[in-house]
């Protein structure tokens, strides 16, 4: 399974993402269409690390245009229940989709949903 995080590509962050399960390092994660995926030390909120990823617009480019995303190092299984929780914050409010997919051909979606993040950390 993969977890692709979806930014939209009509607008420019950046948008910092926190990992509250481990430190969040950023050569763990794929990045598509980023100019940068870097860490950095937070406080504030419940974890220490976070991610921050910029990336420029690009006129006419699709929404999948820039994404980062990461396996999940376990399998899941028809019935199983998916818990996702994310502390953001975007101070151009960028919109953030994120999918839950099959990380092979057909690409099965299983969780999808949106997130709007303002300037200040928030739990999504």
């Amino acid at each position: 399974m993969l977890t692709t995080l979806v930014l939209a590509a009509a607008l420019a962050p950046p948008v910092n993402w926190i990992d509250g399960d481990r430190d969040l390092d950023a050569t763990a994660w794929t990045a598509v269409g980023l100019e940068s995926a870097v860490n950095f030390d937070v406080s504030g909120i419940p974890f220490r690390k976070g991610l921050r990823v910029s990336f420029r617009s690009v006129p006419g480019a699709t929404p999948w245009s820039i994404q980062l995303g990461r396996l999940v190092d376990h399998p899941v299984r028809s019935g199983d229940t998916i818990y996702f929780r994310a502390w953001l914050r975007s101070p151009q409010r960028c919109p953030t989709t994120f999918i839950f997919e099959q990380a092979s051909e057909p690409y099965t979606k299983f969780l999808s949903a949106i997130a709007n993040p303002g300037p200040e950390w928030r739990g999504v």
